[in-house]
């Protein structure tokens, strides 16, 4: 799933959930209904909350160093990442072995596309914690990016070495493997993520698009996992013109932010080469280059396709 949609789907969802789906761990607990460690705070409740902790003076050594951790989640839910790099750098300082720290910077410096430090965030946790899955699967997200695509895959593979049901890492190995044109390989990894949840629009449309490049008939399975899928909200046109029911020329129409143009531009690509308009299709995998953000899959996928084109 691209970014701009996670952070949609993450608006409303208290704090220590969104620590465990965006950055792996959540806001850490302490014996207190303060917002700055309450399940329930909002990320602004939370910034607020924990700079008042650290402004009172009064705490010391880990337990200040969970505060500026929490705010920094609070801060990179806000989009605000210089700040919670400086947090979870400050939480370093006063515990130098605060492994899920290392991780959340990690992140922090991946949301800005500064990849080799995020990669260096995430080797000192795993130093710390070998059988930390969460921070292979985000190292495998930075070689992703970074165009590593086998060196993803070996990360998202340790991952569930140690997570055999960790679902995401199942859908960044497949998308690694889509990148790679192991399109076989791709289509089990997202299969197996879609059976631990299956109303997830962008595992369906990326493992119809494994089939499709794999040679597989799939037409039966991408309607029984299209069924349980808005058919309002994006990119429900994607679907709609995957399933028979809807124009390219409609689907690029219904695009309407810079994220949904880069989308638009690399499904109806993919499109057009199950329809063996081959020149059309490059075309639009160039336009998606161009237009996508280096943290949306898609741009790695049109990347590779401008390869095999």
């Amino acid at each position: 799933m691209s970014m701009v949609t996670i952070r949609a789907l993450l608006a409303a969802v208290p704090l220590a959930v969104i620590g465990l789906l965006l950055f792996g761990t959540a806001p850490a607990a302490a014996q207190s209904t303060d917002p700055c460690y309450a399940d329930s705070a909002t990320a602004q409740q939370t910034i607020v909350s924990c700079t008042a902790l650290i402004s009172a003076g009064t705490l010391r050594g880990r337990e200040l160093a969970i505060v500026y951790y929490n705010r920094g989640i609070g801060y990179e839910q806000s989009d605000q990442y210089d700040l919670a790099i400086a947090d979870y750098s400050q939480a370093l300082s006063l515990d130098p072995a605060y492994r899920d720290a290392y991780n959340n910077r990690g992140n922090a410096y991946q949301d800005k596309s500064l990849h080799d430090l995020a990669i260096a965030d995430y080797n000192q946790a795993l130093r710390l914690d070998p059988n930390y899955a969460k921070a292979y699967n985000n190292r495998g997200r930075s070689y992703r990016y970074k165009g590593l695509y086998d060196l993803a895959v070996a990360d998202a593979t340790h991952a569930l070495q140690i997570d055999p049901n960790y679902r995401t890492a199942y859908v960044n190995r497949g998308v690694a493997y889509l990148c790679l044109g192991r399109f076989a390989e791709a289509g089990q990894d997202l299969a197996h993520a879609l059976s631990l949840r299956s109303a997830d629009t962008y595992t369906v449309l990326w493992l119809h698009i494994a089939r499709l490049r794999a040679g597989v008939a799939d037409g039966a399975e991408f309607a029984a996992n299209a069924a349980p899928l808005s058919s309002t909200d994006w990119p429900a046109p994607i679907v709609a013109l995957y399933g028979g029911g809807s124009t390219p020329a409609a689907a690029l129409a219904a695009a309407t932010t810079n994220g949904q143009h880069c989308e638009a531009y690399y499904y109806v690509g993919e499109w057009q080469v199950g329809q063996q308009h081959r020149d059309l299709a490059r075309t639009l995998f160039q336009q998606a280059a161009a237009a996508c953000p280096i943290t949306f899959p898609e741009l790695g996928f049109a990347r590779a396709e401008l390869q095999r084109v």
